[in-house]
């Protein structure tokens, strides 16, 4: 076969930029791929004939007369019925032995996938009433046999050339030729993006740089030592006013059994509400009744009308006559000063510009590191992604490709 032909002295290897490639490969291979479509295209010539011998020679067989005409009407009945089953077989795998019309490896794999298919149906449909009309037309029948034979080994041929090395070189280098192209495409579509994501990180730097620089300027700035001292100082009211309402919810606790017991007798929500709540009853208590109440009960409990053991009355008669209306008053006194105070603090802190723009300058900070952060993942996963482009492996590939062919080239990326 000529495809199979004696190779040439190895030439001199050839520089090509990739972008020129797929115009080189017809150019270098061009002797290869006319010498695969002329062997392809004669073996297809061949079929062609073969296939016009064989509509020639089913029609003869269904025009044939039978040697003997002395046969029986069934019998000839019956010879009729399995020629016409056999010519019919037999035009209709002609009718599907369609050959490529351009000539290429792909199209000679689809032209054996379907030969493959059609033969396998047409020896089905064929063998039974082949064999008997064999009875009747032998030599037709091994003249029409001989040509599909013939047919099947064309077929054998250009199954062998499409599956021969050099063709799966020239394929291969083809196919490595379009991956290479897109691999360079996506190379140079992720070098823009890694430029623009570079450029926006560093954008983002800058400007994390100047939000720092502001919380610090806002930091050494007189009114943000103000408002640092009046947040201490706020701390400060807050703790003395935890604590004052923390004892004199304490007093309570130590008589909340005997004004428990006493409630019984008449008062009984004004009284749970103290016992439930001391700080904000007392404070809604501007006559403060309580007093008069803890007076009562005191009694009650030296009378012996509440039932409380011998060895607390002492104690607890003691606490009721020391929550008197002075300590009741000095308590709203004080509560209502370090809540003034607290107040007073809270609406100067609230007027300290520094704190809204040492809040909006955080706050801002915060949003740009998030954006520096993502910007920099995008840069790790475009760096991920240049290092699996296959571009290297593809161009040896490709120059061994052709080394094997013969036709040594260097391709420049």
């Amino acid at each position: 076969m000529l495809f199979f032909r004696k190779e040439k002295a190895k030439p001199k290897k050839v520089k090509i930029n990739h972008s020129e490639l797929k115009e080189q490969y017809q150019n270098l291979l061009g002797d290869l791929l006319n010498d695969f479509e002329a062997e392809a295209s004669g073996i297809f010539r061949e079929i062609r004939e073969s296939r016009q011998e064989i509509a020639m020679l089913v029609e003869e067989l269904g025009t044939a007369e039978l040697k003997n005409q002395n046969i029986p009407p069934k019998e000839r009945h019956f010879m009729e019925g399995n020629r016409l089953a056999y010519t019919r077989a037999v035009n209709s795998f002609l009718l599907k032995l369609d050959e490529p019309d351009e000539i290429s490896e792909e199209s000679i794999k689809d032209f054996l996938e379907e030969f493959e298919q059609n033969s396998k149906a047409f020896r089905k449909a064929s063998f039974r009433p082949g064999q008997i009309t064999s009875h009747f037309f032998g030599d037709a029948i091994k003249k029409i046999t001989s040509s599909l034979n013939s047919i099947e080994k064309s077929q054998q041929r250009i199954a062998a050339l499409v599956s021969s090395e050099r063709v799966k070189e020239l394929s291969g280098i083809r196919a490595k030729i379009g991956a290479l192209g897109r691999e360079i495409e996506k190379s140079d579509f992720l070098i823009k993006e890694l430029e623009r994501a570079e450029t926006a990180y560093d954008d983002l730097k800058n400007e994390r740089a100047v939000f720092e620089q502001r919380i610090s300027r806002i930091g050494k700035n007189s009114s943000f030592a103000e408002l640092n001292e009046m947040k201490s100082q706020m701390k400060k009211v807050d703790e003395e006013l935890k604590i004052l309402d923390a004892e004199f919810i304490g007093s309570f606790l130590q008589i909340e059994k005997a004004l428990k017991k006493f409630a019984k007798s008449g008062d009984e929500s004004f009284i749970g509400r103290y016992i439930e709540d001391p700080v904000s009853s007392v404070l809604n208590d501007p006559q403060l009744r309580i007093v008069e109440i803890l007076g009562k009960a005191r009694d009650a409990l030296v009378s012996g009308a509440l039932e409380i053991d011998e060895k607390k009355k002492e104690k607890l008669a003691e606490k009721l006559s020391s929550l008197d209306k002075e300590t009741f008053t000095r308590f709203i006194i004080s509560h209502n000063g370090l809540t003034l105070k607290l107040n007073e603090l809270s609406r100067k802190i609230g007027n300290n510009n520094s704190q809204r723009e040492l809040d909006d300058a955080k706050y801002k900070l915060e949003h740009v590191q998030q954006k520096q952060q993502n910007a920099g993942e995008s840069i790790k996963k475009l760096n991920r992604q240049m290092e699996e482009l296959k571009i290297s492996e593809l161009k040896q590939d490709i120059e061994r490709g052709f080394e094997k062919l013969n036709v040594p080239v260097e391709i420049e990326i």
